[in-house]
């Protein structure tokens, strides 16, 4: 794999892209530390020196304990305060991998390298449209409100069977659907042909040097070839029409009756109620409860009484979340 040249910028003379493996600036003199980065790029030049390649494949820089300055793997002596380490070892610099893009194997990777910034970002943006939803449909302010009007739907969503007719590759059927018809067509499908080597990132190697790092993935193609296109009748239930029975000022309804005729059935029932309110500005606004047959959620629609009295929860839209009773 090849090693290519990375670099540093002096901290102190703001000298930029200076040579990864040199450890003081050309420009102040002034040593590098563990808390400068490493950084490189696709034009950096691939390293070629015997010296240099052994060096890369030798290990992390290390910061001395006592003064911070980076010194090679495997010495024992600081090059700038010149202490022996003894039993105080040196802290290596992060080896890791800085992907151009999110690889097949290793996306958990791939995602613990982007950047604090972005990070931060990211957070932000999420919390300031959290407030946003938050301030318009949730945060609710309470108004005393007036119950006008009481309506009580019971509906019942009638479905019928339909036979409905499609066509698919013969691999692309549904289950149980009836084969019509058939024909011999051209097909483009991209199909697996071995695999590719493929450049996803660099690994930064801690001692002023990058690892292009490669990684194997499939390789597709498209070939065209004679496959079976199919026509078929499948049978599915569709919603049809809508019964109601509604009950006006409080009154409750019976749902409608119902004889399912050939190839229908009763689907889905309905059950709820809308009221229209009015606060003391003169403001109107409805709210809808689902009893769907709840027992506790049906005596409380037969409180809510036309003339009754309520302290509604309203968002900042107009929108009433939640009736209780007045205080």
């Amino acid at each position: 794999m090849a090693i290519r040249m990375g670099y540093w910028d002096c901290q102190s003379c703001g000298t930029k892209r200076i040579e990864g493996p040199k450890r003081d600036c050309p420009q102040c003199g002034r040593p590098r530390d563990d808390k400068v980065p490493f950084y490189t790029d696709d034009s950096a030049p691939e390293v070629t020196d015997s010296a240099l390649l052994a060096r890369a494949h030798s290990g992390a820089d290390w910061h001395c304990p006592y003064c911070d300055c980076d010194n090679l793997a495997g010495a024992t002596v600081c090059v700038s305060c010149g202490a022996t380490l003894g039993d105080r070892q040196g802290t290596a610099r992060e080896v890791k991998i800085q992907y151009d893009q999110v690889p097949v194997a290793n996306k958990a990777a791939a995602r613990s390298s982007i950047g604090k910034g972005v990070v931060l970002a990211i957070v932000a943006s999420v919390l300031a449209l959290g407030v946003g939803v938050w301030i318009l449909f949730l945060r609710t302010t309470p108004h005393d409100v007036t119950v006008t009007s009481h309506s009580w739907t019971k509906a019942l969503i009638i479905e019928r069977l339909e036979t409905q007719r499609s066509s698919a590759w013969r691999d692309e059927v549904p289950g149980g659907a009836r084969e019509v018809g058939r024909e011999t067509r051209s097909r483009d499908k991209k199909v697996q042909e071995g695999t590719e080597r493929v450049k996803v990132g660099k690994k930064d190697l801690g001692n002023g040097m990058f690892e292009d790092v490669y990684e194997e993935r499939p390789r597709y193609v498209t070939k065209t070839y004679q496959d079976t296109w199919v026509t078929y009748e499948v049978d599915r239930w569709v919603q049809g029409q809508t019964i109601k029975n509604d009950g006006q000022g409080g009154n409750e309804p019976a749902y409608p009756s119902y004889a399912p005729g050939y190839k229908e059935r009763i689907g889905r029932r309905e059950n709820y109620v809308t009221l229209g309110l009015r606060d003391g500005k003169n403001k109107d606004y409805g709210f809808k409860l689902e009893v769907n047959d709840d027992e506790t959620r049906r005596q409380r629609a037969l409180s809510f009484g036309i003339g009754k009295t309520f302290t509604a929860l309203i968002t900042a839209v107009g929108h009433v979340s939640e009736l209780q009773p007045a205080k």
